[in-house]
């Protein structure tokens, strides 16, 4: 039985997309990318021992899910794991609102307080009383946090209270966007299809496609590609016609005008796909070292997202 906290039908639950994030944790945390590998170490580290956390990233890319990983690896994973959407907290920090209920849900367990980057400003401060109560005081549930924007940028030009930020971000944790690591999608389509379909499988032109489209909703919108595709595809392995995306366009001799290290290492990626991931497998074939392909791999990432240095 699922651990998440149950309540009373609410307006905002039609909205939640993820209303099982548990489903999906092998999914958003797969790949071997250095970012969600140190997404994977900080989750490690950080569960044990934590009593407030805050998961930053763009929409999609699976803070709640994360959040719900977090919550299964501390030692509150009995308790229930009780998701609270900003607009639900609104309704709750009006002034003469009491705001105990809130914690006695997740007693014993995690608070998540998703998007808490759009609670007015007006109302910030009662969402700092609330985390001073006793309840958080006595360590009797953990607290996890969540944002689209960069809260640090916010509280230093004074668009989010800075005594809320610090209070939150004690630990934190940011998830790459999608677009940043397209070595790891392989692994994250392979993980999806296991939940989608009994036939999990992408042609090798359907995965390359997947791998060079920039993802803007990011797992999320991968996620549900999938489903569309294995909609349309009836059983068949998915392949190029099958997605919902707009179809490669290459202008005549763009290759001619490529950088030698573009060329190679889109080979390397094409090569990687063709092996579905498996980087031994791939080094073999292209004939260099294993530590040579995780060099070049590394060197990818770092270059397509300077924020995680290799």
């Amino acid at each position: 039985m699922s651990s998440t906290g149950h309540r009373h039908p609410h307006p905002i639950a039609a909205s939640f997309r993820d209303l099982e994030p548990e489903r999906f944790e092998d999914c958003y945390l797969a790949g071997s990318s250095i970012a969600i590998r140190r997404v994977r170490s900080q989750l490690q580290r950080i569960a044990p021992y934590f009593r407030i956390a805050l998961i930053t990233g763009e929409p999609g890319t699976g803070k709640q899910t994360l959040a719900h990983a977090l919550h299964q690896s501390s030692p509150g994973n009995n308790g229930p794991f009780v998701p609270w959407h900003a607009t639900e907290l609104v309704d709750r920090l009006l002034p003469d609102t009491p705001t105990a209920d809130i914690l006695r849900e997740a007693h014993c367990g995690t608070l998540f307080l998703d998007e808490i980057d759009r609670v007015p400003f007006s109302l910030q401060s009662r969402l700092v009383h609330l985390l001073h109560q006793p309840d958080v005081q006595r360590c009797d549930l953990r607290i996890i946090a969540s944002s689209n924007r960069e809260l640090r940028t916010l509280a230093a030009t004074g668009q989010f209270r800075d005594e809320l930020y610090r209070r939150i971000a004690a630990a934190e944790i940011t998830l790459p966007p999608l677009r940043t690591r397209p070595e790891d999608i392989p692994a994250i389509a392979t993980a999806l299809l296991q939940h989608i379909t009994d036939n999990p499988t992408l042609t090798p032109e359907a995965l390359t496609h997947l791998q060079h489209h920039p993802w803007p909703h990011n797992i999320r919108e991968l996620r549900e590609t999938l489903q569309k595709a294995t909609t349309q595809a009836g059983g068949a392995p998915i392949d190029l016609h099958h997605l919902p995306l707009p179809k490669p366009q290459q202008p005549e001799n763009e290759h001619s005008l490529e950088r030698l290290q573009d060329v190679v290492q889109r080979h390397v990626l094409d090569v990687l796909t063709r092996c579905s991931g498996n980087k031994l497998r791939a080094s073999e074939v292209l004939g260099i070292s294993r530590s040579t392909l995780y060099r070049m791999l590394d060197a990818n990432t770092a270059a397509a997202n300077p924020r995680y240095p290799g």
